[in-house]
């Protein structure tokens, strides 16, 4: 309603992740769903309480933030609505005050032929990765990107928007060139974490192809190809 797709906090991550207005309005966060631990967990995590817990490695969180996501949040003083850039603070910290909740996710409805994509790299499938990259890509009607966005987990205290894909805006085709200049720029603008799971450089480079690997497969389902 209102241009806006309403999700409540409480829906199951196993079936948003073939819902088809999720899917046509937010694949992102479908596919970022999907990656969630065995389906045994999918079954019972849900998309709020993802959100709220704001683990540093998650997809979801990130999915959300890399498709414009607001979290509508109710507590004692009212109601109000926050963008998950501004929600997610730090490690397993939010902006949410006492006795505060998460009630909803609102999704902007796709008014551009939209792709979204998740990569990640996880020591075993179902762990958390140790980097995953959401990739949301628009395409107008002359055929050009119109918006581009990544967003990393697993790279600082919290997901970490980037600012290389702003380079595609304005493409008609996705080029072995442009998407080099992208690898490069993601390299030169993260100061990735070191801990004992991965050191930084390591980090950064995976950072890169899986960004390159988000956003062609982003860019494949807006075009339609």
């Amino acid at each position: 309603r209102d241009g806006t797709l309403h999700v409540g906090a409480t829906a199951r991550l196993r079936a948003l992740q073939a819902h088809p207005l999720l899917r046509a309005h937010a694949p992102v966060v479908a596919e970022a769903a999907g990656l969630v631990g065995p389906v045994h967990v999918r079954n019972r995590a849900t998309l709020g309480g993802s959100l709220a817990h704001a683990d540093p490695a998650a997809e979801v969180p990130a999915a959300l933030l890399a498709a414009q996501a607001m979290a509508r949040i109710v507590g004692s003083t009212g109601e109000r609505t926050c963008p998950v850039d501004e929600l997610v603070v730090g490690a397993h910290r939010t902006a949410l005050g006492p006795g505060e909740l998460i009630v909803a996710v609102e999704l902007p409805l796709a008014t551009d032929r939209l792709g979204g994509a998740f990569r990640e790299f996880a020591v075993r499938t179902g762990d958390l990765p140790l980097i995953g990259v959401a990739g949301q890509v628009r395409i107008g009607k002359d055929g050009r990107c119109v918006g581009a966005t990544a967003v990393a987990c697993g790279v600082a205290d919290r997901p970490r928007p980037l600012a290389a894909p702003e380079a595609l805006y304005g493409a008609a085709s996705l080029s072995a060139a442009a998407l080099r200049d992208v690898a490069a720029a993601v390299g030169a603008e993260l100061d990735p974490v070191s801990d004992v799971r991965a050191g930084a450089d390591y980090r950064r480079e995976l950072t890169q192809v899986l960004t390159i690997e988000a956003l062609v497969a982003a860019w494949r389902m807006a075009a339609g190809s």
